[in-house]
């Protein structure tokens, strides 16, 4: 993980909790990235199902229009997110060199496809 993820990590923490809710169902890959950030961590969140962020927003003790969901993808982040009144932030995804990608097809394509659909 690139120095400059853990940094703003780090700083960030100082102002709000941070939960890492992740579709990768690794939870040693996912246990690992958290461990390294020291923050909590869910695994198969299988977003844009709500059951897995209600635990979390039920962790967090606050209510929904104090939270917000940070992510790359909109057919996942994104829509969860919005489903429980959340608010939203759509990121481009980080490369190795700690700089966002310019180029990323798949947000992209969910792009498009919001467009079409009259969502985005």
């Amino acid at each position: 993980m690139h120095k400059s993820v853990k940094d703003w990590v780090s700083i960030a923490k100082n102002h709000f909790s941070i939960h890492l809710l992740s579709n990768n169902p690794s939870k040693r890959r996912i246990e690992a990235v958290a461990e390294q950030l020291a923050i909590g961590f869910s695994y198969g969140a299988a977003k844009p199902s709500r059951r897995a962020l209600i635990k979390v927003i039920k962790e967090f003790q606050l209510p929904s229009n104090q939270i917000a969901i940070i992510g790359d993808r909109i057919f996942t982040d994104v829509l969860a997110g919005n489903r429980l009144g959340l608010y939203t932030t759509l990121v481009r995804p980080i490369g190795s060199t700690g700089i966002a990608q310019k180029s990323y097809n798949v947000q992209k394509l969910e792009q498009s496809m919001s467009k079409l659909l009259g969502v985005f």
